[in-house]
């Protein structure tokens, strides 16, 4: 069942043979089929790595019009951003497996609080890179503060996992080894 049923009901950007103007394109596709047959949001991503790293971005998205749309201000954030974010990734994959390789697991879960919280930061960084691509190159107030917020984690955010990281990885026991007598 479409929410739309030109047959049953009158829509003026359905039935009328000129279509009204409307910023969201004619619907010259559901015009012509009376239903929709392609995906409510697609994103396409064409990535060139340089050992590891970003290079170049493509992004095309579907559904925000009538024909994908190439989202180039995305790409360039992307990949400044992905640059900032992927050693860092790098780096949680290999404190991850020396922590797993280590023969005493309370030594290795001494510090597991300051891994999640990396962890969280990382994962966040990832949730702001995605924003990023549904704000596009679109223009607004609401649309600005979601580039300016990535912008500030990236730059104030994001380098706070640094610290803690090099102590996970010199696999750090000052809290293993805590005595409660020294209380």
């Amino acid at each position: 069942m479409h929410v739309w049923d030109p047959h049953a009901h009158y829509y003026p950007w359905l039935c009328d043979e000129r279509p009204i103007a409307f910023r969201y394109g004619d619907y010259s596709k559901l015009r012509r089929r009376g239903s929709f047959d392609f995906p409510v949001l697609g994103v396409a991503a064409c990535l060139r790595f340089d050992r590891e790293v970003v290079a170049d971005a493509r992004l095309w998205l579907t559904a925000v019009s009538m024909a994908p749309v190439q989202a180039e201000e995305a790409e360039r954030a992307l990949v400044g951003f992905a640059q900032q974010l992927e050693p860092r990734v790098r780096r949680i994959k290999a404190v991850t497996r020396m922590l797993v390789e280590m023969p005493e697991r309370d030594r290795a879960l001494s510090n597991a609080s300051v891994y999640l919280e990396v962890l969280g930061h990382v994962v966040v960084a990832w949730l702001w890179l995605d924003q990023l691509i549904v704000v596009n190159s679109r223009a607004g107030d609401f649309y600005e503060g979601k580039r300016r917020a990535a912008d500030y984690f990236f730059k104030w955010e994001l380098p706070g996992v640094d610290a803690p990281l090099d102590r996970l990885d010199a696999a750090d026991t000052a809290t293993f080894e805590m005595r409660e007598a020294w209380f």
